[in-house]
C-alpha cells in the first residue's frame, strides 16, 4: 500500500466525519428551513381560507346589512342638497327660504350666503343669513318651517327685535337668522 492510502485508512473516520458535516450544512440546514418556512406558509394559507370560507359563509348576512345600509344613506341624504354644481345648490337652497317665507307671511329683505366649510370631500355645511319683517305669526311659522324642512336646515342662531306691538299683540318683528344648510355632491 502507498502511504496516501495509508493516510487516508488512517484518517478516514475523520472524512467521513467531514463529509457528514458538509452535507448537514449545504442539503440538511437548508432542507430543514425551507420545510419550516413552507409549514408557515400553509398555516397563513389556511388561515387565510378559513377567513374567507367563514365570509362566504355569511354572504347572505352581509348583503342584508348591506341593504339596510344603502337604505339608511338614502334616507340621510334626503336631509342634504344633492345638486352636482355649487350654483344650483345655492339656487335651489335660496328658492326653498323663499317658499318658506312666503308661506309663513313674511317679507325678506336678505338672503346671503356667508361661507361653507368642507365636511369631507362630497359633504360642505354652507351658512346662510336671512334678514326678514313679519308679525309673531311670521316668525312662528317661519322657525317652525325651517326646523322640520327637507333637505335639512339647522337654525344656528337668531335675533329677533320688535318696534311695537298692536291690538292683537302681533307686532312688527325684524328678524336676522343663521341657518345652515348642507350640500352634497353628486347626491347618493
Amino acid at each position: 500500500m502507498s502511504k496516501l492510502t495509508q493516510e487516508l485508512t488512517q484518517y478516514k473516520h475523520y472524512l467521513i466525519l467531514l463529509c457528514a458535516l458538509i452535507v448537514a450544512n449545504y442539503i440538511v440546514v437548508p432542507l430543514s428551513d425551507w420545510q419550516t418556512e413552507q409549514q408557515q406558509t400553509y398555516t397563513l394559507l389556511d388561515k387565510k381560507s378559513d377567513k374567507i370560507s367563514s365570509l362566504l359563509n355569511n354572504q347572505q348576512e352581509f348583503g342584508n346589512q348591506l341593504a339596510l345600509v344603502n337604505e339608511e344613506v338614502k334616507q340621510i341624504a334626503s336631509f342634504n342638497y344633492t345638486q352636482q354644481d355649487e350654483a344650483k345648490f345655492k339656487l335651489t337652497a335660496q328658492s326653498n327660504i323663499e317658499k318658506i317665507l312666503s308661506e309663513s307671511g313674511c317679507s325678506v329683505d336678505r338672503i346671503g350666503f356667508k361661507g361653507n366649510t368642507i365636511v369631507d370631500e362630497r359633504l360642505s355645511k354652507w351658512r346662510i343669513e336671512l334678514r326678514f319683517k313679519g308679525d309673531a305669526v311670521c316668525l312662528t311659522k317661519t322657525t317652525r318651517a325651517i326646523e322640520t324642512a327637507k333637505p335639512l336646515f339647522n337654525i344656528e342662531d337668531f335675533n329677533f327685535n320688535h318696534r311695537n306691538f298692536d291690538i292683537d299683540a302681533k307686532g312688527s318683528f325684524n328678524a336676522v337668522m343663521n341657518i345652515n344648510a348642507w350640500h352634497l355632491k353628486g347626491g347618493v
